[in-house]
Order: structure tokens, then sequence, then C-alpha cells
């Protein structure tokens, strides 16, 4: 096993938690602004964070795939510089886990309201069409966030179990 899972700072972890923290409080007071600007302001910010959220999953089941072939090296590819989409992809492809299908499914949906309220924001009838598909990006969006809390105290708890078998 790799002596990667016994330092903790080597786990997976968001290297700008507490900007990430701040990026979220913009998205909920520019919400509650209800204008224009403020809903598409929080929009795209929930969009980034959920992207922010897919990357670390991956990289959770990258690092729980490098520990279980170690000795062997392993190389997976860079996810900073993929499109949502694509993200989206490498999130299908990775280990599961109990909420990864739940996860895939409200992203995928979030993907889906984001294209039709940015790129297609010329064919919304009025503010409040833009208002009901961000409210419904920002409920997706919570629910993507608690399934990201479950899934990241699962792997954590893995990633514990595999270091008491290391210690050993």
């Amino acid at each position: 096993m790799s002596n990667k899972i016994l330092e903790r700072s080597n786990w997976p972890s968001f290297k700008n938690a507490s900007f990430l923290d701040v990026l979220d409080k913009v998205a909920a007071r520019s919400y509650k602004k209800k204008t224009t600007e403020g809903y598409l302001a929080a929009l795209l910010i929930y969009q980034q964070l959920v992207e922010e959220i897919v990357r670390m999953l991956i990289r959770n089941s990258e690092f729980l795939i490098e520990c279980r072939v170690y000795p062997f090296q392993i190389n997976f590819k860079k996810h900073d510089e993929k499109m949502f989409g694509q993200l989206l992809q490498d999130l299908a492809a990775c280990v599961n886990f109990p909420q990864k299908q739940k996860l895939y499914v409200n992203c995928t949906k979030l993907n889906r309201i984001r294209i039709l309220g940015v790129h297609k924001i010329t064919q919304q009838k009025n503010l409040t069409e833009i208002r009901k598909t961000v409210k419904e990006v920002k409920n997706i969006y919570s629910e993507i966030f608690n399934l990201f809390v479950q899934s990241r105290d699962y792997f954590r708890v893995i990633f514990g179990k595999l270091e008491k078998e290391n210690i050993k």
C-alpha cells in the first residue's frame, strides 16, 4: 500500500476551500438580489462550484485506485482544464461509491439547465423564467452539495481504513 495514505495531507482536498466557501456565499447573496444580474451570477457560480465538487470526487476515486494498485504506479490525466461535460464523463467512469449515480444525474441535470439558462438566455421570455431556472439550479446545487458531503465522508472512511491497514 502506498505510504501516501499515511500522510493525511496527501489525501485529496480542495486547495482553495475557504475561497469556494466565499463563492458559495456570493452566489446566495446574488440570488437574493432578485435581479437578472444576480440570478445569472448565482447560476454561473453554482455551476463552477459543482465543477469543483466533481473534480474532487474524481480525485478521491483516483487516490483510492493509486492506494490499491501500489506498488505499481498509475498516472491519471489532469482534470483542471476539462469542460464540465468531460468531467461528467470522467465521473461516470470512476470507481463506484454510494451516491455516485444520484450525483451524476443531478450534475447532468444542472448542466442541461445551465446550457439553456446561459447559452440560450435570449430565448427566455422574461425575468420570471430566468428566476425559475436559477431557483431550480440552486435547489439542484444544494442536493449535489449534500450528496458530495456524504461521498467525501465515505471516501474518508475508506482512506482511514487503508491507513490503519498500512500501520499494522
